[in-house]
């Protein structure tokens, strides 16, 4: 059996109170701020995994994935702008919406996220059955503005069909013409009851 990763974490019950249990069994606290972090121990054996995977009928949050496959490494990013280029102007695209953005400012998003991957088996399956295996493929990272980003979060669903069709910047490119089309058709239509307006705006300030 490979090399897996186990995680332990708060749930309805504080992991602070099964630490000694843990750090007897090779668990190390990992911080992720003042108070806050989750426990963590790499492990080849079946027998540990099924043991604590128990602890998520009980109250605590188990994670059991594979480091390589599922865990976020350092490169991706640099990754993603060596496979992506400028779609205007040395500009690129979120996903999401389609605003354009300049290098600095681009958050390379993972479409299915790191959490999921490494919290679900569900998802682990789906990453396995696309060939994309490991989730820092660039197959599965795309860019986003901040503020989708901050809405995704760990969303999966609509969220991922978004992000499959929108990562190509000539549907953005399109929809952002069609609606460009449609307002110039509503206004042609609307032409003369505008020119009234106007001149009846001209008329009350020159009054």
């Amino acid at each position: 059996m490979s090399i897996k990763t186990i995680e332990i974490r708060d749930g309805k019950r504080t992991t602070f109170k099964i630490r000694k249990k843990l750090k007897r069994n090779g668990f190390t606290f990992i911080k992720t701020g003042k108070y806050n972090g989750y426990w963590k121990k790499n492990t080849s054996s079946a027998k540990q995994i099924r043991y604590w995977k128990k602890y998520s009928h009980i109250g605590y949050e188990c994670r059991v994935y594979d480091a390589k496959l599922h865990e976020r490494n350092t490169d991706y990013r640099r990754d993603y702008f060596e496979k992506n280029y400028p779609d205007v102007i040395n500009r690129f695209h979120c996903a999401y919406c389609g605003k354009l953005l300049p290098r600095e400012e681009l958050v390379v998003d993972h479409l299915i996220p790191v959490q999921k991957a490494k919290s679900s088996t569900f998802w682990q399956i789906i990453l396995k059955i696309t060939g994309i295996k490991n989730v820092n493929n660039i197959r599965n990272l795309v860019g986003a503005c901040q503020r989708c980003n901050t809405k995704k979060g760990a969303k999966t669903s609509v969220w991922i069909l978004r992000g499959i069709i929108g990562r190509h910047y000539s549907v953005w490119l399109s929809v952002k013409t069609t609606v460009v089309m449609v307002l110039l058709i509503v206004l042609s239509q609307f032409q003369e009851e505008i020119k009234q307006i106007i001149d009846m705006m001209f008329f009350v300030l020159r009054s």
